[in-house]
């Protein structure tokens, strides 16, 4: 698993030309807002707030009193504050927030595949809601660049990021707090080349590699692999799948 050091420093390089390339992300952040009631929040949180995809759908469906907005890159911060006006924009991690308020919609999108240990951070999480308060989350799931955990396995170059399947997040959850919808969607993104892909992966901060020597006859072998296997109408498609998620804070506990 990464560090948050890793994780961090990963998404810090890919600020500056990271909406360039999220392009699934943002076709994300569009799904999950979708999922909020138009209304008034008092107090809202996001997690993971990246250069703003998701708070920019929110914002323009939602009022507010505060909406609070963290993210653990600074770089990526700074990008989301140039866009916005009125929204407390801070540097922190997701799973050790420094906040004591509650709220009424914690939101976050394609985040909590990062977690190192979504076991016990989230739990805390809920402990931040108001009674009634809306959670609304997507997250990347087992099943995400499955065209790549196959250039991986076949080839022995490189390595992924184990994604855990959406089961996982609804047990934490179920535990908690009352899930009113949820549901998984794929969403297929095609590039020109491997290298594009690859290159796609390294400008939203989500590459991955445990092998510090790879052999260039593999990385070779790799790319090939996937221009071979995996191209479709003349380009390389390469799958991505979310679990989308709107639950409750009981006005009991559970």
């Amino acid at each position: 698993m990464p560090s948050r050091i890793s994780i961090k420093k990963r998404f810090s390089l890919a600020s500056e030309h990271y909406d360039e390339h999220a392009v699934v992300q943002n076709n994300i952040s569009h799904e999950l807002s979708g999922l909020v009631d138009n209304g008034y929040y008092e107090n809202v949180l996001e997690i993971g707030t990246g250069t703003g995809l998701l708070t920019g759908f929110l914002t323009s469906k939602i009022d507010f009193k505060n909406f609070f907005s963290l993210d653990i890159s600074y770089r990526m911060i700074e990008m989301a504050r140039k866009k916005f006006k009125h929204i407390h924009f801070f540097t922190a991690d997701g799973e050790e927030i420094p906040i004591i308020s509650r709220f009424d919609l914690i939101a976050t999108s394609s985040t909590l595949q990062w977690f190192l240990n979504p076991k016990e951070s989230m739990p805390d999480l809920f402990n931040l809601f108001k009674k009634d308060g809306i959670f609304l989350f997507s997250v990347f799931v087992k099943g995400t660049f499955k065209e790549l955990i196959e250039a991986v396995e076949k080839t022995g170059f490189g390595s992924y990021f184990p994604l855990r399947d959406s089961s996982f997040y609804l047990r934490i959850i179920e535990k908690f707090l009352n899930v009113e919808c949820y549901y998984e969607k794929s969403y297929d993104i095609y590039y020109k080349t491997a290298m594009d892909f690859l290159k796609s992966i390294k400008m939203t901060g989500a590459n991955y590699t445990l092998n510090k020597n790879p052999k260039i006859s593999n990385f070779f072998e790799f790319l090939r692999f996937i221009d071979n296997n995996f191209r479709e109408d003349g380009k390389i498609k390469i799958t991505y799948k979310s679990l989308f998620v709107r639950a409750r804070k009981p006005s009991i506990n559970k």
